[in-house]
């Protein structure tokens, strides 16, 4: 049965001496018509229809004031977790950043020194160039046919 909050000790509308339990007189046969009201306005729960509005607003407060209590822990703690992410990211691609940089570094001075060596000994590397294509066709299936059996 459902209690009465405003009379706690009460677990029905109407009680022994003819009055409800919200201290109102009650009708004197204290049958409830089919609506659920008995004669005198009260439900068969024993509280009002504003008492019943109000309560079921309290509940909503209750259950509102809960769900935004849950949304606030759970941002609180989303929060720190994005920024650690957000921050590893930016670390990730800085050192990403860097390590082109060396690279492309890298690729420059093999260019100049390549350009040198072959200032600085031209036929030496005119003569690497051809054994290299060399190994390359051959690496390849290409040459003369007299090779193949």
């Amino acid at each position: 049965m459902d209690t009465n909050p405003t009379n706690p000790g009460s677990t029905t509308g109407m009680s022994s001496s003819g009055t409800s339990s919200s201290g109102l007189p009650s009708s004197s046969s204290g049958v409830s018509s089919s609506s659920g009201m008995s004669s005198s306005g009260m439900s068969s729960s024993g509280m009002s229809s504003p008492e019943m509005e109000s309560d079921a607003h309290g509940k909503v407060d209750r259950a509102a004031r809960a769900a935004h209590d849950t949304v606030d822990r759970l941002a609180s703690q989303a929060g720190p977790a994005m920024e650690r992410m957000r921050a590893m990211a930016a670390d990730a691609q800085e050192r990403m950043r860097q390590k082109y940089g060396e690279l492309g570094e890298m690729e420059e001075e093999w260019v100049n020194m390549a350009r040198t060596t072959v200032r600085d000994h031209p036929l030496a590397s005119i003569a690497v160039a051809v054994v290299a294509g060399m190994i390359i066709s051959r690496m390849s299936g290409g040459g003369s046919s007299s090779h193949h059996h």
